[in-house]
């Protein structure tokens, strides 16, 4: 009897033994995606890949628009613990992450990679239609609408259409009068940036452009 129950006891530490050594192997697999790149998990619906089959599950969210973690100071709602996390950095205010390049600071990770695409010159987005690159998958996104002819955003005063709320935006200060870009020069004020930087260069004896386009003398003459 006494032998018998010996033996069910090796059996049994055998057996535990084994199962750690198949716990520890999966672990020791799953880390290894890390360095070798895999991504074996692929969602089904936009066929991106996760490396983690949790990982896959919370990216499913996004389309399923289930948003479970409400954050309990303005009512917003994320798909992840770890996204709520982040949004609540702009309640208190926190900014962890440094730019070493120009100091400014982040609450994430993410949004301080994103930023720094601004210093290397990174454009990873690319239109498949015309070969422009883009710094950010949103402005991808907006100007993919300009070849399928997607205007959905649409001025209330005048009933002209636009591709972007961005471009309607501008857009409104025809009808609004507003003139933000204010040239500290001559005191012309235009509508966009971009007028404003053109008018600039008439400023500059050896670059001279007639650029007074939309320009309004902010100063009585």
């Amino acid at each position: 009897m006494f032998v018998r129950a010996v033996s069910m006891m090796e059996d049994f530490v055998v057996e535990q033994l084994s199962n750690a050594t198949s716990k520890e192997l999966t672990l020791a697999e799953v880390h290894k995606r890390i360095h070798n790149g895999e991504r074996s998990y692929l969602c089904d619906q936009c066929g991106k890949r996760f490396r983690y089959s949790s990982n896959l599950k919370v990216h499913k969210r996004i389309h399923n628009g289930e948003r479970s973690y409400l954050c309990d100071q303005c009512g917003k709602k994320f798909s992840s613990s770890s996204n709520l996390k982040v949004h609540k950095r702009i309640h208190n205010g926190e900014r962890s992450y440094l730019c070493d390049q120009c100091g400014k600071k982040f609450s994430s990770s993410s949004n301080l990679k994103v930023h720094k695409r601004i210093h290397n010159g990174e454009r990873s987005y690319l239109c498949d239609q015309c070969g422009k690159r883009f710094r950010y998958s949103s402005n991808l996104k907006v100007h993919k609408r300009i070849h399928n002819g997607e205007r959905s955003y649409l001025c209330d005063q005048c009933g002209k259409k636009f591709s972007s709320s961005s471009n309607l935006k501008v857009h409104k200060r025809i009808h609004n009068g507003e003139r933000s870009y204010l040239c500290d020069q001559c005191g012309k004020s235009f509508r966009q940036s971009a007028h404003l930087k053109r008018h600039n260069r008439t400023h500059t004896p050896e670059n001279p452009v007639n650029a007074d386009h939309e320009a309004v003398p902010a100063f009585p003459q």
